[in-house]
């Protein structure tokens, strides 16, 4: 679970979109929780901060949760997809890699959430 902290989110559920206001909280899937949080916009409710970061610890070489994961012109359609998902972006329609690349470009581009909404699906 996250609190916004600055800003709105627009949470979809379903076909309607929710707005989440600065102070109120949301449950995501971790990786949206992530995201969120990683963009400054969202912080942890409930999750001790060392939690999130004992996961790394070990010399397992697993990444962190939330961090988002590289990608390159040279991935497959499939491989790009998944990342796409990783950021929080609906790529299953793009039907080519210059598409979900863009997509994701965007993605990272977008505004603090001011009074923008990033829409990710439940």
């Amino acid at each position: 679970m996250v609190k916004i902290i600055k800003g709105s989110y627009g949470h979809k559920k379903g076909s309607t979109i929710v707005p989440v206001y600065a102070g109120e909280t949301v449950e995501l899937t971790e990786e949206q929780e992530a995201r969120l949080v990683n963009l400054g916009v969202a912080e942890y409710v409930g999750k001790p901060a060392q939690k999130q970061n004992s996961q790394n610890e070990g010399g397992t070489g697993d990444k962190i949760p939330g961090e988002l994961p590289e990608y390159n012109e040279g991935m497959k359609l499939a491989e790009l997809k998944e990342i796409a998902a990783k950021y929080g972006v609906d790529a299953s329609e793009a039907k080519s890699k210059k598409e979900v690349i863009a997509l994701i470009e965007a993605a990272q581009e977008q505004p603090e959430l001011g009074g923008d909404y990033t829409v990710v699906d439940e």
